[in-house]
């Protein structure tokens, strides 16, 4: 009755009630929608391996400066040039100066003066030197000084020749005599030849004149003859190779006009019109935008009104400042949505002043094109005076004149405090105010909308997303300058954000345009409301180039956010892309380890270990392992604050990707030592034994255990000799076992006493643990009195219980290793034969090299010693004393070159060996996978500057026009009409089952009547080496899958000739359990085997190549049970809803996963000493599961009660037979049968079976179905009895005995399985897999 009061507290509710309750809920439309997706995390649908997201070039290999201009003017002021027809009036002003207006000394001197205050508008610091009229001499004079004073940097050469004669056709420009009485061309032979070398490179030229264009065609010449000739000299005399060759091609040139162009005369205009653009360009476009627009301006807008706009150019919150700010953004989105990339990189990012001389240079080809000049320029533009955005800037213009007339009314009104006007020579006009005093003095400043109108237009950009076939927004130079305001910045940096958050491409062209500056000096602002944005921003700029990271430690930049790691206030979030920056600063970068030590980052991360957020907790994981990475200062700071000690509870993280990040770090805390110190040592065997006691049987997490075999493997290498001796230790084993009695008369004899002090040298290994040492007396060992004394310990020390009867710390890391080497997941498998072969090879390698193939004799001349508490020093006499030839080639004492030994930074603790330093033999690419998680495009909808942003994964946004998600929308439907169908049956039996639907020996037969055809069709591979065991049909779809011995079969339904795929699960091992997951979305199979383990495919129906998700031991102690002389292997039972699974079979427990944290949740024993033959659960009762066990009973048992009292009450009512099948029905009924044929009802409150049935004869397989009034029994006479059942009778209601496809019987039946909603049967016999269903059910 205990079993029964137990039952009792369960507290069930009525059956008619919940029976209701569940009908409802399955007919639901919504069900499937809040049923959970197992399996579909990133790490289980991509490749854990990051992607190579090669930057672009952004970052320029040199940045240049043009240090020295040269100023050359060949005016001659009052006296016109020969050939020179000058109409009046004529343009006058040189660099806004009238010569006329003067003496011409006077006058020659204003303009040069006036032209290097124009240039110093855009580079002060340049060496500026006027040449007023200048000769031959003094002009080679003044370009060889600057030269030689600039060394590498770049000279300008700017040349006005709007007194002398036109260049003439072979590019000669003009100068003057001593005396002024005749004009003298450059070079009168050479001619450009001589300025070439005079000027070297690199440099730059303008050309103030008419055919400037002869001049640039002349230059090219002369450049490929310098190269020629350069050339020439190095073939006469190779030893001037060290001589640098000549790059004037590689020199830039602006000119004024075409080859046969003169300059335009336009009174209204200067006569160095080119000049002023160049120089001057707001002054320059306002006067031509009044010319080009006086009939359609306001009438009282005049040339004079214009010269009065307030303001400074360079304070954007005038008038004039604005208009240069927008000149500026404008010129630099033309160039970079028309140049190359490359090219914009050169010209408009690689030197200020060239930067500034190009962007005017296209104001200076928009207006002299209007007077039939085209500008020339090397290297060659594009067009850009038709380009829309000048529309923008004529607007802009438009809109601040309409103001200028109530502005100056207002400074007349105000003569205390009058705005004197701005100047187009940037900087040499008066201090003017700002708006902000505009206002105050009653002349209101009404600002441009230009800034706010392209940020609207580069948001509507945004919102269309990330097509690849659409071009670049044009605005994105314009977002950049917009940062400059603080007024437009948050929305600018918000919109750049959400920029970037479009993936690695967009980050480029960010990058490529010039974002790197502008975000760099904006960390050092203290604004709050930056903080977000920056560091999402920089997130994203890292994520995808690592190499900005030593301009953040350069400039200190790390504290920022070191900061906001430590400021509790903020979002998880924000903290999280922190710690990522800090994690990019100190990755692969020892300067930058260095500067996070220093700034006291491990403490600061060590706190925020303890917070709620997964993606928090994982990240500090990864900057801590990347901190002390291979840095020992770093270590030993963690150390000291008890970092791995802190570590140690994350291992227990419910999250997967979390325990990988906190193995990760314990495992390059490992590799950071360079000293093996007793407390180094202890500090390693403590980390190595917590990996393995919390993380060694727990884990189902391929991720975690990979990371857990590097770490390891660390570990491994840094105690290499002791993993050596073990694996001597192993190979004498074998070598014993071979010599023993066992293994035959063939083997050479071995005395008794060889044997004993073989295993007695053997034995202090044995006991060898991190803090002790076991010594042996071989004297003192007891006499072995019998053979079978000795074979027992010889069985003790067989190859496959050497490294688990080692004991300590070191055989259980070799244990370990081992175990892992057979893992089912091949990633994790595959590492851990790396290092063991590793080690192998070198232990073979050090045994030969002492005692040739007298393997034992080696082991038994090792020895241990000990340092004590700290660990043990290995020091084996024969084996490690001896160097060992490395796979690299080299002949170390270990692996690798070895370290010099350093102080202990503690102060604590004495170096007692000095280790050799390693190279990793192994690693993962999960740090790399997260990495590129932070590249990627955010989910669509989510918040990417709000809460929560795009690196938190728990996002949950549904795209409504996703056509996945119609897809999965019309699946659900689909699902809730054929469940509604089945509890909408009525109430008369459904029918027999006897009409057969499918049959594998049609698709075999189809393939010819042989194997050998069969197995040469491409699409199907048959199974000579099994029949078919298992069967499942899929819930929804017209699927099948059966196993055959190591090999899983998927068949389609609805087409008798096709085999979808056909895959080996595992070729040494027998699948013994099977079942659908996901069945109402995108299904997966899990395949269970006898050696314990669980792999999880996903099938692929259009390829037919299945793809493993996921794999883990389940049970990894499965074997025979006492008397039991059948192995039943694993059985497995999924549980959707609760996202778990049960495992038992060949053990004394039932194992339950957590699939959501893939972790052992728990271990119930089945209070039996034999098998499990059965294992079954049903959504109506999540907490409680049915067993069927080999003795012939049923058991259920608890989830919710602890392990020791789960066993809630046990049926026995079957006799002797195992139990075939158990099933726990819909209507909280069990129903279960056994190998003799009797089938008892049972209800889970009472004792006594409620209804039984004898079947008659002996059952090989057993399928109860959950719904409906069904089971069947596959009998040894090779038929299938299908019963039915109505109230308290059973009866049978048909026999199925042959195939109608192929004449003849079937075979011996191996599996039974019953569609969950509908009459259909599918079986399987040693021949082959059939499915039958009621007569007049048509489809699926």
């Amino acid at each position: 009755m205990a079993a029964l009061d137990r039952v009792l507290e369960l507290n069930f509710k009525s059956e008619a009630i919940k029976n209701c309750e569940d009908e409802e809920q399955l007919l639901s439309d919504g069900y499937d929608w809040a049923l959970p997706r197992a399996f579909q995390e990133e790490r289980h649908v991509d490749k854990v391996e990051g992607r190579e997201n090669t930057p672009q070039c952004w970052r320029m290999k040199e940045r240049m400066k043009t240090v020295s201009v040269a100023l050359v003017m060949c005016l001659n002021v009052g006296v016109d040039p020969p050939g020179v027809v000058k109409m009046q009036p004529c343009a006058r002003l040189e660099c806004w100066v009238d010569p006329l207006s003067m003496s011409a000394q006077k006058a020659l001197e204003s303009i040069g003066a006036n032209l290097q205050k124009q240039y110093e508008r855009w580079q002060p610091r340049a060496r500026y030197k006027q040449s007023l009229d200048p000769t031959v001499d003094e002009v080679k004079k003044l370009c060889t000084s600057l030269r030689r004073n600039a060394k590498d940097e770049r000279v300008l050469f700017h040349y006005n020749g709007h007194g002398v004669p036109q260049p003439t056709t072979n590019g000669e420009i003009w100068v003057f005599n001593r005396n002024y009485t005749q004009y003298i061309p450059l070079s009168c032979n050479i001619k450009i030849y001589d300025l070439q070398t005079w000027m070297g490179s690199p440099s730059i030229y303008v050309y103030d004149c008419s055919n400037a264009g002869l001049i640039v065609k002349s230059f090219h010449q002369f450049a490929e003859q310098h190269q020629k000739e350069y050339d020439e000299m190095l073939a006469k005399s190779p030893a001037l190779s060290n001589c640098p060759p000549p790059n004037f091609t590689g020199c830039i040139q602006l000119a004024a006009c075409g080859e046969t162009q003169s300059l335009p005369m336009n009174p209204d205009l200067p006569a160095d019109l080119f000049t002023a653009c160049l120089t001057t360009p707001i002054k320059t476009a306002l006067r031509w935008f009044v010319l080009q627009n006086k009939d359609k301006l306001l009438p009282n807008i005049t040339q004079e009104m214009v010269e009065k706009i307030p303001g400074q150019l360079n304070d954007r919150r005038t008038m004039l400042g604005e208009l240069n700010w927008i000149f500026t953004a404008i010129t630099d989105t033309i160039a970079w949505n028309i140049l190359p990339r490359h090219l914009f990189q050169r010209l408009f990012r690689q030197d200020l002043l060239v930067a500034s001389l190009f962007r005017n240079f296209l104001l200076a080809e928009r207006i002299m094109r209007t007077y039939d000049c085209s500008p020339v320029s090397s290297p060659k533009l594009p067009p850009t005076y038709k380009h829309p955005m000048w529309n923008a800037w004529d607007l802009a213009l438009d809109l601040c004149l309409a103001q200028l007339p109530q502005i100056i009314e207002d400074m007349k009104e105000h003569p205390t405090s009058p705005v004197p006007p701005g100047n187009g020579n940037g900087g040499n006009g008066n201090t003017a105010t700002s708006s902000v005093a505009d206002v105050a003095n009653g002349s209101p400043h009404t600002p441009s909308p230009f800034f706010e109108e392209q940020l609207t237009a580069f948001q509507v950009w945004l919102t269309f997303g990330n097509d690849p076939e659409r071009a670049p927004p044009e605005q994105l130079p314009i977002v950049l300058q917009v940062l400059l305001s603080q007024v437009h910045r948050v929305r600018a940096l918000e919109l750049l954000g959400r920029f970037l958050d479009l993936g690695w491409l967009t980050v480029n062209l960010a990058l490529s345009v010039g974002i790197f500056p502008y975000v760099l000096k904006l960390l050092q602002s203290s604004a709050k409301e930056l903080r977000p944005l920056l560091v999402f921003i920089w997130a994203k700029i890292l994520a995808v180039d690592h190499t900005c990271q030593s301009d953040l430690v350069r400039d200190g930049s790390h504290k920022y956010f070191i900061a906001m790691i430590g400021d509790t206030t903020l979002p998880f979030e924000h903290r999280t892309m922190a710690i990522f920056v800090l994690a990019n600063i100190v990755r692969n970068f020892r300067s930058g380890q260095q500067a996070v030590l220093q700034a006291n980052a491990i403490a600061v991360c060590l706190e925020a270990l303890d917070e709620s957020d997964a993606e928090l907790r994982r990240w500090v994981c990864i900057c801590l392992g990347l901190t002390w990475a291979e840095f020992p200062s770093a270590r030993w700071c963690g150390v000291r604050d008890s970092a791995h000690e802190k570590i140690y509870n994350i291992l227990e993280d419910p999250n997967p990707e979390v325990r990988a990040a906190a193995v990760f770090a314990l495992g390059t805390f490992i590799n950071s030592s360079n000293e093996r110190s007793e407390h180094s040592n202890s500090i390693d065997h403590s980390i190595a034994m917590t990996i393995i006691s919390k993380l060694g049987t727990e884990e189902a997490s391929p991720l975690v255990r990979m990371e857990i075999t590097v770490a390891l493997h660390n570990f491994v290498l840094a105690f290499e000799n002791n993993f050596i001796t073990i694996e001597q230790q192993q190979i004498a084993a074998q070598e014993l076992k071979m010599a023993s009695p066992a293994g035959g008369n063939s083997m050479r004899r071995i005395s008794s006493h060889a044997k004993m002090r073989l295993l007695a040298n053997a034995n202090p290994l044995a006991t060898v643990t991190g803090a002790e040492t076991h010594n042996m007396n071989h004297d003192s060992m007891r006499r072995v009195a019998s053979s079978s004394s000795l074979s027992s310990l010889l069985i003790a020390f067989s190859p496959l219980s050497a490294a688990g009867s080692v004991g300590g710390i070191y055989g259980k890391v070799w244990a370990t290793i081992t175990t892992y080497e057979k893992d089912p997941y091949h990633g994790v498998a595959l590492l851990a034969r790396t290092v063991l072969q590793n080690i192998r090879i070198k232990a073979k390698e050090a045994m030969k090299i002492n005692g040739g193939n007298k393997l034992s004799l080696s082991l038994a001349n090792s020895s241990i010693s000990s340092t004590g508490s700290g660990g043990p020093s290995v020091s084996i006499s024969s084996v490690a004393s001896t160097p060992i030839k490395s796979n690299t080639g080299t002949v170390t004492s270990g692996s690798g070159a070895r370290r010099t030994p350093s102080p202990d930074p503690t102060g604590s603790g004495d170096i007692t060996k000095s280790t050799s330093s390693f190279q990793p033999l192994i690693g993962t690419k999960y740090i790399e996978w997260c990495w590129d998680r932070f590249a990627r495009p955010s989910a669509p909808g989510s918040v990417v500057l709000g809460t929560p942003l795009t690196c938190c994964p728990s996002t949950t946004y549904v795209d409504p026009h996703d056509p996945i998600q119609h897809t999965r929308d019309w699946r659900y439907v689909r699902n809730s009409g054929i469940r509604r169908e089945c509890f909408r049956r009525p109430k008369a039996f459904p029918g027999k089952i006897d009409e057969q639907m499918f049959s594998s020996r049609s698709l075999h037969s189809s393939h010819g009547s042989s194997p050998s055809s069969a197995a040469s069709s491409p699409s199907f591979n048959f199974s000579l080496h099994s029949a078919p065991s298992l069967v499942r049909l899929h819930d929804y779809e017209k699927l099948v899958v059966a196993s055959e011995g190591s090999v899983f079969s998927l068949y389609d339904l609805t087409d008798t000739s096709r085999l979808i795929c056909k895959s080996d699960n595992s070729s040494d091992s027998r699948i013994t359990a099977i079942d659908w997951i996901n069945a109402h979305d995108e299904s997966l199979i899990i395949i269970g085997t006898d050696d314990g383990s669980v792999r999880v495919w996903k099938p692929d129906l259009e390829s037919g190549k299945p793809r493993l998700i996921t794999a883990w031991n389940a049970l990894s102690d499965l074997g025979l049970i006492n008397k039991s002389s059948k192995s039943y292997g694993l059985h497995l039972k999924w549980d959707l809803e609760g996202e778990k699974v049960l495992a038992s079979g060949d053990t004394k427990i039932v194992r339950t996963w957590d699939i959501k944290t893939e972790l052992r949740k728990g271990d119930y024993p089945t209070g039996f000493d034999c098998p499990v033959t059965s294992i079954d659960m049903h959504r109506c009762e999540p907490q409680l599961a049915v067993l069927g066990m080999e003795e012939g009973a049923v058991r259920l048992i608890d989830f919710r009660l602890p392990p020791a009292e789960c066993g809630v009450v046990t049926w026995r009512e079957f006799g002797d037979g195992w139990i075939v099948g158990a099933t726990l029905r819909y209507d909280r009924t069990v129903v279960a049968g056994n190998a003799n044929g009797r089938v008892r009802f049972f209800d889970l409150r009472s004792k006594s079976p409620t209804k039984t049935c004898e079947t008659g004869t002996d059952i090989t397989a057993l399928a109860i179905h959950p719904h409906l009034p069904y089971f069947a029994g596959g009998c040894l006479n090779h038929s299938v009895n299908v019963y039915g059942f109505m109230g308290q009778s059973a009866f049978q209601a048909n026999a199925i005995r042959d195939s109608l496809f192929i004449t003849g019987r079937m075979g011996a039946v191996t599996s039974l399985h019953f569609h969950p909603y509908k009459s259909i049967l599918a079986t399987a016999d040693s021949c082959s897999v059939n499915v039958y269903k009621t007569r007049g059910l048509l489809t699926l």
